[in-house]
């Protein structure tokens, strides 16, 4: 079976493709289904935070950030 975690690499992985290559809108939509697959994934919380700030949404950044400190204290 397909794990749900592994899904969720993999839309990771899209993600910071699309982060790296300054698409954050489409980077956003692929950290959130990361999330989906796995709502305990810290990193994808933080970089979606961090695509939301380049985007303007402080607020929602700040709220992913809050996320992935829950998850992950480290961050």
């Amino acid at each position: 079976a397909y794990s749900q975690k592994k899904k969720g690499e993999e839309y990771f992985i899209a993600g910071e493709n699309k982060y790296a290559a300054k698409e954050y809108s489409t980077a956003i939509m692929e950290y959130t289904m990361a999330i989906e697959a796995n709502s305990k994934y810290a990193e994808a919380y933080y970089k979606r935070g961090l695509a939301k700030y380049y985007l303007g949404d402080a607020k929602g950044a700040i709220a992913d950030y809050q996320l992935a400190i829950k998850y992950k204290s480290n961050y």
